[in-house]
Protein backbone atom coordinates (compact mmCIF):
# COMPACT_ATOMS: atom_id res chain seq x y z
CA UNK A 1 0.00 0.00 0.00
CA UNK A 2 2.24 2.62 -1.07
CA UNK A 3 1.10 5.88 0.83
CA UNK A 4 4.37 7.28 0.54
CA UNK A 5 8.26 6.66 0.20
CA UNK A 6 7.80 3.36 2.25
CA UNK A 7 5.30 0.54 1.68
CA UNK A 8 2.91 0.45 4.33
CA UNK A 9 1.62 -3.06 5.04
CA UNK A 10 -2.36 -3.21 5.43
CA UNK A 11 -1.57 -4.32 9.29
CA UNK A 12 0.26 -1.55 10.09
CA UNK A 13 -2.40 1.04 8.28
CA UNK A 14 -5.55 -0.54 10.18
CA UNK A 15 -3.47 -1.40 13.38
CA UNK A 16 -2.48 2.81 13.31
CA UNK A 17 -6.81 3.51 12.77
CA UNK A 18 -7.22 1.12 15.24
CA UNK A 19 -4.79 2.95 17.85
CA UNK A 20 -6.31 6.31 16.80
CA UNK A 21 -9.53 5.11 17.51
CA UNK A 22 -9.55 3.55 20.44
CA UNK A 23 -7.20 6.95 22.05
CA UNK A 24 -9.78 9.10 20.93
CA UNK A 25 -12.51 7.64 23.46
CA UNK A 26 -11.89 9.62 26.02
CA UNK A 27 -11.50 13.39 26.13
CA UNK A 28 -8.11 13.35 28.19
CA UNK A 29 -4.57 12.57 27.23
CA UNK A 30 -2.06 13.05 23.70
CA UNK A 31 -1.94 8.94 23.10
CA UNK A 32 -3.58 9.22 20.29
CA UNK A 33 -1.02 11.90 18.40
CA UNK A 34 1.54 9.35 17.18
CA UNK A 35 -1.04 7.53 15.18
CA UNK A 36 -2.21 10.83 13.93
CA UNK A 37 0.89 11.73 12.77
CA UNK A 38 1.54 8.30 11.66
CA UNK A 39 -1.76 8.50 9.06
CA UNK A 40 -1.32 12.04 8.03
CA UNK A 41 1.89 11.43 6.76
CA UNK A 42 1.12 8.07 5.12
CA UNK A 43 -2.75 9.66 3.35
CA UNK A 44 -2.10 13.11 3.24
CA UNK A 45 1.51 14.29 2.82
CA UNK A 46 2.07 12.65 -0.69
CA UNK A 47 -0.95 14.79 -2.28
CA UNK A 48 -0.05 17.49 0.03
CA UNK A 49 1.77 19.62 -2.97
CA UNK A 50 -1.32 18.87 -5.50
CA UNK A 51 -3.96 19.60 -3.12
CA UNK A 52 -2.42 23.33 -2.83
CA UNK A 53 -1.68 23.74 -6.29
CA UNK A 54 -5.33 22.93 -7.51
CA UNK A 55 -7.21 24.48 -4.39
CA UNK A 56 -8.90 21.35 -3.67
CA UNK A 57 -10.35 22.06 0.30
CA UNK A 58 -12.55 19.54 0.82
CA UNK A 59 -11.33 15.63 0.71
CA UNK A 60 -13.88 12.62 0.56
CA UNK A 61 -12.98 8.91 1.38
CA UNK A 62 -14.04 6.04 0.19
CA UNK A 63 -12.80 3.19 2.92
CA UNK A 64 -12.97 -0.39 3.32
CA UNK A 65 -14.70 -2.37 6.38
CA UNK A 66 -11.62 -2.40 8.55
CA UNK A 67 -10.36 0.77 8.08
CA UNK A 68 -14.02 3.56 7.93
CA UNK A 69 -13.81 3.85 11.75
CA UNK A 70 -11.06 6.35 11.07
CA UNK A 71 -11.29 9.68 11.95
CA UNK A 72 -10.21 11.57 9.61
CA UNK A 73 -10.71 14.92 11.50
CA UNK A 74 -8.07 14.12 13.95
CA UNK A 75 -5.42 13.38 11.62
CA UNK A 76 -2.07 15.62 12.71
CA UNK A 77 0.32 17.24 10.57
CA UNK A 78 3.63 16.15 12.09
CA UNK A 79 5.69 19.26 10.81
CA UNK A 80 3.12 22.00 12.62
CA UNK A 81 1.07 20.31 15.07
CA UNK A 82 -2.13 21.42 13.59
CA UNK A 83 -5.12 19.21 12.80
CA UNK A 84 -6.19 18.54 9.28
CA UNK A 85 -9.60 20.53 9.85
CA UNK A 86 -7.25 23.32 11.00
CA UNK A 87 -5.58 23.39 7.73
CA UNK A 88 -8.54 24.19 6.02
CA UNK A 89 -9.75 20.81 4.49
CA UNK A 90 -12.94 19.50 5.01
CA UNK A 91 -13.41 15.80 5.13
CA UNK A 92 -15.83 12.91 4.73
CA UNK A 93 -16.81 9.63 3.78
CA UNK A 94 -19.12 7.80 1.07
CA UNK A 95 -20.07 4.54 1.10
CA UNK A 96 -18.26 2.08 -1.59
CA UNK A 97 -21.89 1.65 -3.04
CA UNK A 98 -23.65 4.85 -3.94
CA UNK A 99 -27.64 5.55 -4.47
CA UNK A 100 -27.92 4.64 -8.49
CA UNK A 101 -28.47 7.94 -10.47
CA UNK A 102 -26.98 9.53 -7.99
CA UNK A 103 -26.09 13.44 -8.48
CA UNK A 104 -24.39 15.51 -6.33
CA UNK A 105 -26.15 18.67 -6.70
CA UNK A 106 -25.42 22.16 -4.49
CA UNK A 107 -28.99 22.81 -2.59
CA UNK A 108 -28.87 25.73 -0.06
CA UNK A 109 -30.55 24.76 3.18
CA UNK A 110 -30.82 28.25 4.87
CA UNK A 111 -34.88 28.04 4.31
CA UNK A 112 -35.50 24.50 4.04
CA UNK A 113 -38.12 22.95 6.84
CA UNK A 114 -36.40 21.14 9.69
CA UNK A 115 -38.10 17.84 11.52
CA UNK A 116 -36.17 17.41 15.05
CA UNK A 117 -37.11 14.17 16.88
CA UNK A 118 -35.40 13.99 20.37
CA UNK A 119 -34.93 11.17 23.07
CA UNK A 120 -35.51 13.41 26.37
CA UNK A 121 -35.45 9.97 28.61
CA UNK A 122 -31.67 8.87 29.54
CA UNK A 123 -30.18 11.83 27.09
CA UNK A 124 -30.69 15.27 29.66
CA UNK A 125 -28.33 17.39 27.02
CA UNK A 126 -31.13 16.74 24.00
CA UNK A 127 -33.31 19.14 25.40
CA UNK A 128 -30.62 21.84 24.90
CA UNK A 129 -29.87 20.73 21.47
CA UNK A 130 -33.22 21.25 20.74
CA UNK A 131 -33.24 24.77 21.90
CA UNK A 132 -30.34 25.69 20.44
CA UNK A 133 -31.16 24.27 16.83
CA UNK A 134 -34.44 25.52 17.67
CA UNK A 135 -33.42 29.57 17.73
CA UNK A 136 -31.49 29.36 14.85
CA UNK A 137 -34.20 27.77 12.93
CA UNK A 138 -37.28 28.53 13.74
CA UNK A 139 -36.43 32.16 15.41
CA UNK A 140 -38.36 34.77 13.85
CA UNK A 141 -35.07 37.77 13.79
CA UNK A 142 -32.21 37.46 11.77
CA UNK A 143 -28.46 35.94 12.73
CA UNK A 144 -24.97 36.85 11.39
CA UNK A 145 -21.44 36.72 12.76
CA UNK A 146 -20.18 39.88 14.35
CA UNK A 147 -16.78 41.52 14.64
CA UNK A 148 -15.10 38.50 17.00
CA UNK A 149 -16.90 35.74 14.87
CA UNK A 150 -20.09 35.15 17.38
CA UNK A 151 -23.12 34.72 16.25
CA UNK A 152 -25.97 38.03 17.31
CA UNK A 153 -29.37 38.84 16.50
CA UNK A 154 -30.22 41.43 13.70
CA UNK A 155 -33.73 43.53 13.85
CA UNK A 156 -32.97 44.61 9.88
CA UNK A 157 -34.87 42.42 8.01
CA UNK A 158 -34.01 43.66 4.77
CA UNK A 159 -30.21 43.26 5.74
CA UNK A 160 -28.29 41.81 2.42
CA UNK A 161 -27.38 37.73 3.07
CA UNK A 162 -29.70 37.24 5.76
CA UNK A 163 -33.25 35.16 5.90
CA UNK A 164 -35.94 34.31 8.03
CA UNK A 165 -36.30 30.95 8.80
CA UNK A 166 -39.29 29.04 7.53
CA UNK A 167 -40.31 25.62 9.11
CA UNK A 168 -39.66 23.71 12.29
CA UNK A 169 -41.48 21.10 14.24
CA UNK A 170 -40.36 18.96 16.77
CA UNK A 171 -41.29 15.36 17.81
CA UNK A 172 -39.87 15.23 21.72
CA UNK A 173 -40.10 12.40 24.39
CA UNK A 174 -42.84 10.36 23.78
CA UNK A 175 -44.43 12.30 20.74
CA UNK A 176 -41.15 10.44 19.20
CA UNK A 177 -42.86 7.15 18.22
CA UNK A 178 -42.29 4.40 15.86
CA UNK A 179 -44.99 5.26 13.78
CA UNK A 180 -44.15 9.01 13.96
CA UNK A 181 -40.35 8.59 12.28
CA UNK A 182 -41.96 5.97 9.72
CA UNK A 183 -44.48 8.42 8.84
CA UNK A 184 -41.99 11.42 8.78
CA UNK A 185 -38.95 9.04 6.27
CA UNK A 186 -41.70 8.12 3.95
CA UNK A 187 -43.42 11.77 3.99
CA UNK A 188 -47.06 10.44 4.82
CA UNK A 189 -47.54 13.52 7.29
CA UNK A 190 -51.27 13.79 8.56
CA UNK A 191 -53.15 16.68 9.49
CA UNK A 192 -52.15 16.40 13.52
CA UNK A 193 -48.72 16.79 12.85
CA UNK A 194 -49.29 20.19 11.34
CA UNK A 195 -46.18 20.03 8.75
CA UNK A 196 -47.13 21.63 5.44
CA UNK A 197 -44.15 20.51 3.73
CA UNK A 198 -41.70 17.38 4.02
CA UNK A 199 -38.41 18.37 5.56
CA UNK A 200 -35.16 18.70 3.58
CA UNK A 201 -33.56 18.08 6.79
CA UNK A 202 -34.04 15.52 9.55
CA UNK A 203 -32.64 15.69 13.04
CA UNK A 204 -32.64 12.70 15.09
CA UNK A 205 -31.10 13.04 18.62
CA UNK A 206 -31.34 9.66 20.61
CA UNK A 207 -29.20 6.99 21.91
CA UNK A 208 -28.61 4.16 19.34
CA UNK A 209 -26.37 0.96 18.91
CA UNK A 210 -24.63 -0.48 15.51
CA UNK A 211 -23.72 -3.60 15.41
CA UNK A 212 -21.40 -3.96 12.41
CA UNK A 213 -20.85 -7.67 12.47
CA UNK A 214 -24.76 -8.43 12.91
CA UNK A 215 -26.60 -5.04 11.94
CA UNK A 216 -30.24 -6.79 12.63
CA UNK A 217 -28.92 -6.64 16.27
CA UNK A 218 -28.55 -2.19 15.50
CA UNK A 219 -31.31 0.13 16.60
CA UNK A 220 -32.00 3.59 17.13
CA UNK A 221 -33.84 4.36 20.41
CA UNK A 222 -37.25 6.09 20.24
CA UNK A 223 -38.70 8.26 23.08
CA UNK A 224 -41.07 6.55 24.69
CA UNK A 225 -40.59 5.29 28.26
CA UNK A 226 -41.75 1.96 28.42
CA UNK A 227 -38.91 -0.56 27.29
CA UNK A 228 -39.92 -3.58 24.31
CA UNK A 229 -39.66 -3.15 20.60
CA UNK A 230 -42.18 -0.37 20.40
CA UNK A 231 -39.43 1.93 21.60
CA UNK A 232 -36.49 0.81 19.41
CA UNK A 233 -36.49 1.21 15.46
CA UNK A 234 -34.30 -1.34 14.50
CA UNK A 235 -31.85 -1.13 11.51
CA UNK A 236 -34.06 -3.94 9.19
CA UNK A 237 -36.85 -1.44 10.15
CA UNK A 238 -35.10 1.50 8.64
CA UNK A 239 -34.00 -0.65 6.01
CA UNK A 240 -37.26 -0.70 4.55
CA UNK A 241 -37.66 2.95 4.34
CA UNK A 242 -37.60 5.40 1.45
CA UNK A 243 -36.04 8.92 2.42
CA UNK A 244 -35.63 10.74 -1.20
CA UNK A 245 -36.01 13.91 -0.54
CA UNK A 246 -34.57 14.31 2.52
CA UNK A 247 -31.19 17.01 1.53
CA UNK A 248 -29.49 16.19 5.34
CA UNK A 249 -29.79 13.46 7.42
CA UNK A 250 -28.60 14.64 11.04
CA UNK A 251 -28.04 11.58 13.18
CA UNK A 252 -26.98 13.02 16.74
CA UNK A 253 -26.34 9.93 18.41
CA UNK A 254 -24.02 7.00 19.77
CA UNK A 255 -22.45 5.28 16.81
CA UNK A 256 -24.25 6.11 14.23
CA UNK A 257 -21.55 5.16 11.77
CA UNK A 258 -19.29 2.05 13.14
CA UNK A 259 -19.38 -0.19 16.10
CA UNK A 260 -16.02 -0.65 18.94
CA UNK A 261 -16.23 -4.61 17.60
CA UNK A 262 -14.66 -3.31 14.12
CA UNK A 263 -11.26 -2.52 15.59
CA UNK A 264 -11.01 -6.12 17.25
CA UNK A 265 -11.96 -8.16 14.06
CA UNK A 266 -9.95 -6.50 11.72
CA UNK A 267 -6.46 -7.13 13.06
CA UNK A 268 -5.97 -10.65 13.47
CA UNK A 269 -7.84 -11.88 10.34
CA UNK A 270 -5.20 -11.22 7.77
CA UNK A 271 -4.18 -13.59 5.37
CA UNK A 272 -2.00 -14.20 2.54
CA UNK A 273 -3.02 -15.15 -1.15
CA UNK A 274 -0.97 -17.08 -3.74
CA UNK A 275 1.11 -14.42 -4.53
CA UNK A 276 1.76 -13.28 -0.50
CA UNK A 277 -0.37 -10.09 -0.86
CA UNK A 278 -2.30 -9.92 2.46
CA UNK A 279 -5.73 -9.52 2.25
CA UNK A 280 -8.84 -9.12 5.11
CA UNK A 281 -11.69 -11.94 4.30
CA UNK A 282 -14.18 -10.51 6.30
CA UNK A 283 -13.53 -7.23 5.38
CA UNK A 284 -13.79 -7.75 1.74
CA UNK A 285 -16.63 -9.59 1.76
CA UNK A 286 -18.79 -7.09 3.62
CA UNK A 287 -17.29 -3.99 1.50
CA UNK A 288 -19.92 -4.10 -0.90
CA UNK A 289 -22.88 -4.08 1.84
CA UNK A 290 -24.93 -1.27 2.67
CA UNK A 291 -24.53 -1.50 6.15
CA UNK A 292 -20.65 -0.53 6.11
CA UNK A 293 -21.28 3.00 7.52
CA UNK A 294 -23.93 1.84 10.16
CA UNK A 295 -27.47 4.13 10.02
CA UNK A 296 -25.66 7.37 8.34
CA UNK A 297 -24.50 5.13 5.79
CA UNK A 298 -28.13 3.37 5.14
CA UNK A 299 -29.27 6.98 5.47
CA UNK A 300 -27.57 7.74 2.55
CA UNK A 301 -28.23 4.44 0.73
CA UNK A 302 -31.74 4.55 1.01
CA UNK A 303 -31.92 8.55 -0.76
CA UNK A 304 -30.52 11.25 1.29
CA UNK A 305 -28.23 13.09 -0.05
CA UNK A 306 -25.70 13.34 2.87
CA UNK A 307 -26.28 11.90 6.72
CA UNK A 308 -24.10 13.72 9.17
CA UNK A 309 -22.94 10.56 12.00
CA UNK A 310 -20.82 9.95 14.49
CA UNK A 311 -17.92 7.45 15.12
CA UNK A 312 -18.11 6.83 18.82
CA UNK A 313 -20.58 7.63 21.76
CA UNK A 314 -20.40 11.42 21.79
CA UNK A 315 -21.01 13.66 25.23
CA UNK A 316 -24.71 15.12 24.73
CA UNK A 317 -24.04 17.96 26.91
CA UNK A 318 -21.53 19.30 24.43
CA UNK A 319 -22.81 18.30 21.43
CA UNK A 320 -25.75 20.70 21.43
CA UNK A 321 -23.25 23.66 21.18
CA UNK A 322 -21.16 21.76 18.17
CA UNK A 323 -24.66 21.41 16.40
CA UNK A 324 -26.09 24.91 16.93
CA UNK A 325 -22.63 25.83 14.81
CA UNK A 326 -23.21 23.98 12.36
CA UNK A 327 -26.97 24.97 12.01
CA UNK A 328 -25.70 28.64 12.47
CA UNK A 329 -23.41 27.80 9.73
CA UNK A 330 -25.62 26.49 7.21
CA UNK A 331 -28.27 29.19 7.60
CA UNK A 332 -26.27 32.46 7.55
CA UNK A 333 -23.97 34.17 5.05
CA UNK A 334 -20.48 33.64 7.41
CA UNK A 335 -17.68 34.65 4.92
CA UNK A 336 -15.11 32.46 6.83
CA UNK A 337 -16.91 29.27 5.61
CA UNK A 338 -18.06 30.35 1.95
CA UNK A 339 -16.72 29.01 -0.96
CA UNK A 340 -15.20 30.83 -4.26
CA UNK A 341 -18.63 30.40 -5.93
CA UNK A 342 -20.45 32.02 -2.80
CA UNK A 343 -22.15 28.55 -1.43
CA UNK A 344 -21.68 26.86 2.17
CA UNK A 345 -21.17 23.80 1.49
CA UNK A 346 -22.25 21.11 4.13
CA UNK A 347 -18.51 19.35 4.65
CA UNK A 348 -17.31 23.31 5.74
CA UNK A 349 -20.34 24.11 7.60
CA UNK A 350 -19.14 21.09 9.77
CA UNK A 351 -15.75 21.52 9.91
CA UNK A 352 -16.03 25.01 11.03
CA UNK A 353 -18.14 24.25 13.75
CA UNK A 354 -15.90 21.07 14.67
CA UNK A 355 -12.56 24.04 14.72
CA UNK A 356 -14.62 26.63 16.87
CA UNK A 357 -15.41 23.53 19.32
CA UNK A 358 -11.49 22.91 19.33
CA UNK A 359 -10.93 26.35 19.74
CA UNK A 360 -12.92 26.22 23.63
CA UNK A 361 -10.26 25.70 26.42
CA UNK A 362 -12.79 22.61 27.81
CA UNK A 363 -13.64 20.97 24.46
CA UNK A 364 -10.24 21.41 22.78
CA UNK A 365 -9.16 17.72 22.95
CA UNK A 366 -10.74 15.44 19.59
CA UNK A 367 -12.40 13.25 21.45
CA UNK A 368 -15.78 15.93 21.75
CA UNK A 369 -15.19 17.02 17.96
CA UNK A 370 -14.24 14.28 16.06
CA UNK A 371 -16.53 11.86 15.78
CA UNK A 372 -18.47 13.82 13.45
CA UNK A 373 -18.41 12.84 9.52
CA UNK A 374 -20.21 13.35 6.60
CA UNK A 375 -21.23 10.79 4.56
CA UNK A 376 -22.30 11.14 1.37
CA UNK A 377 -22.30 14.50 -0.84
CA UNK A 378 -20.46 17.58 1.29
CA UNK A 379 -22.34 19.84 -1.32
Amino acid sequence: MPFSDKIVTRKEFYQEINNLYNNLHKPIGTEYEASAQKLYTWLIQPIKQELEEQGIENLVFSLDRCSSHLPLAALVNPDTGDFLIEEGYSVGLIPQKTPENYEYEYIELKDSNLTFLGNTNRLPGVKDELERVQNIWAQKELTHFNETNQPEILSDRNHIGFSIKTSFKAFMGKEFTKETLTQILNFKFSESYQLNNPPRILHIATHSVFNADNPEESYLELGNRETGSDNYYSFSEFKQQTIDDIELFVLSSCEAIISDDITEKCDSKLIKDNEGTLHNKDAEERDNSDDLLGFAGLAHELGAKAALGTLWDIDDRETPKLMERFYINLSVQNSTIISEKGKVIKAEALREAQVYIMSREDTKHPYYWAAFSIVGSPW
